[in-house]
């Protein structure tokens, strides 16, 4: 990354500026000078990065695909940017059941969605909105059907409403210790997701289990907030999907992670709003489920906000995040869970 001294001025070269001050990186496909005024109000940062899959969310809140680095002590509020969807993360586990033995079961998946629906928002239950649970295979042939697991805390979990009170009240341990209660909650969560499934189809081998939203505290103190964003290392595996029949990729961080705060994508973005989903009427429902196995207790108008083209492809993410990873691994998806 080039040294570039604070102005009042944008100074850039074609992902990267410094506005009023604020180091920006911006991996989006959308124009920098737009970003910052994403940002909640307020908000003080010392250098953020706008990831591929940056998509606006509530005012008070950091939107998601964004890392933010911020001094504490210039942001004394700081703690209420992270009392949304904590410890939200995605977990990919592996079977030894075969392509054909998995299609030739579907009664199986039905079961699996069923028994997570039962669990009514306690652990095992995904949840909604883009939380998903996939079956995936290496298009090679290689190994067996792999699990894909996107979902965050318990939705029965009452802990956020202290998280929320902790922040307002600027009291640090309590934050910290219902914090950490979240965090673990929300790998409980997974995990439980993975004992439904050991039900169905035998054991599991644990591959790569990443959180998407969480912070980092510096060396220097600084804060690190990672918002729809894992916090990685050189070196270190993350997998981003894409649609719900789209392909996913497994991938290892280079070294120019070091220049996004050591933040990557965890997934490749939504292109269209959800506000604008309802307004679609021509979505062909029975091809999709031709090309995925979706369990017929999920209805079709329920999946109607995950609809394949409301995500941008693994070509195009591509494309906009660059030399920061390497491709590891290529996965397709072959069946769907969502939306129960």
């Amino acid at each position: 990354m080039s040294d570039i001294e604070p102005t009042d001025r944008i100074l850039a070269t074609a992902q990267e500026a410094v506005i009023d001050g604020v180091r920006y990186v911006n991996l989006t496909d959308q124009p920098l000078e737009a970003l910052p005024s994403q940002l909640p109000d307020g908000l003080t940062p010392i250098k953020v990065v706008f990831l591929p899959d940056f998509s606006p969310g509530p005012r008070d809140a950091i939107p998601t695909g964004v890392c933010v680095e911020l001094d504490p002590r210039v942001n004394p509020e700081w703690r209420r940017l992270l009392t949304y969807d904590v410890g939200c993360g995605i977990q990919m586990v592996e079977s030894n059941v075969s392509y054909d033995t998995f299609m030739d079961q579907p009664e199986k998946w039905d079961a699996v969605a069923d028994e997570m629906r039962s669990r009514d928002g306690g652990p095992g239950d995904i949840g909604s909105g883009n939380h998903f649970l996939d079956a995936v295979i290496d298009p090679t042939g290689r190994g067996g059907v792999r699990f894909v697991i996107h979902t965050g805390t318990p939705r029965k979990d009452d802990l956020r409403g202290q998280l929320i009170e902790a922040a307002h009240q600027r009291d640090g341990e309590q934050f910290e210790r219902v914090y950490q209660a979240l965090l673990r909650g929300a790998v409980e969560n997974r995990a439980a997701v993975v004992e439904i499934l050991k039900k169905q189809y035998g054991p599991l081998v644990h591959i790569n289990d990443t959180t998407h939203n969480t912070y980092r505290r510096t060396d220097g103190g600084n804060i690190r907030v990672y918002k729809g964003a894992v916090p990685i290392n050189p070196g270190e595996l993350n997998l981003i999907p894409s649609s719900m029949d789209g392909d996913m990729i497994l991938v290892r961080a280079t070294d120019k992670v070091s220049t996004t705060l050591n933040a990557i994508s965890h997934g490749t973005g939504r292109v269209v709003p959800r506000s604008l989903t309802s307004s679609e009427t021509h979505i062909d429902f029975a091809t999709l489920r031709r090309r995925l196995m979706i369990p017929t207790s999920i209805s079709d108008a329920s999946i109607r906000g995950e609809r394949p083209t409301h995500y941008r492809d693994i070509t195009d993410f591509r494309r906009l995040i660059g030399d920061h990873i390497e491709e590891v691994e290529r996965y397709t998806p072959i069946a769907y869970i969502g939306q129960i």
